[in-house]
């Protein structure tokens, strides 16, 4: 059994973080050319306003989780919960690759387990690797599960 331990981004409260931080400057942009300030110098100042709450605001879109790998299950010590997949119940597995950073989706009968790391908001290196060797175990399960074995004949 192979441990992990990676961040994972919420998309909810990432959406929710722009359009604060999109609020904020549209905010401080009205007070200060309503106050006749020099539009380009409200500009930057809105700018690096809105910056500095993103910065201090996105360590709330970010989970931390502990998973565990083994040959035919895996199990996720999420911050609220644990989940348990087992691979014979999986019947849809996908990895995305995007620009923002990376996805793993996994479809079971009873529930769908969605984890992304968007590289705006944590650390991506460690869920890459996670995601990889995940679709690789799944991958080694299912060849090994359909393939039927070769009995010898003596």
């Amino acid at each position: 059994m192979k441990e992990y331990q990676f961040q994972y981004s919420i998309p909810m409260k990432q959406f929710l973080i722009m359009l604060i931080c999109i609020a904020i400057f549209i905010t401080s942009e009205a007070l200060l050319v309503y106050f006749n300030g020099n539009l380009l110098l409200t500009i930057i100042i809105s700018f690096i306003f809105a910056s500095q709450f993103f910065k201090r605001l996105k360590r709330n879109a970010v989970e931390n989780c502990i998973a565990s790998l083994s040959d035919t299950d895996l199990t996720l010590e999420l911050e609220n919960n644990i989940k348990n997949i087992h691979f014979v119940e999986l019947t849809s597995t996908k990895i995305y690759y995007g620009r923002a950073g990376t996805s793993l989706v996994l479809k079971t009968e009873i529930e769908n387990v969605k984890l992304s790391a968007n590289y705006m908001f944590c650390k991506t290196a460690d869920f890459e690797i996670f995601c990889k060797d995940t679709m690789d175990a799944i991958t080694k399960y299912k060849n090994g599960v359909s393939k039927p074995k070769k009995e010898q004949f003596e």
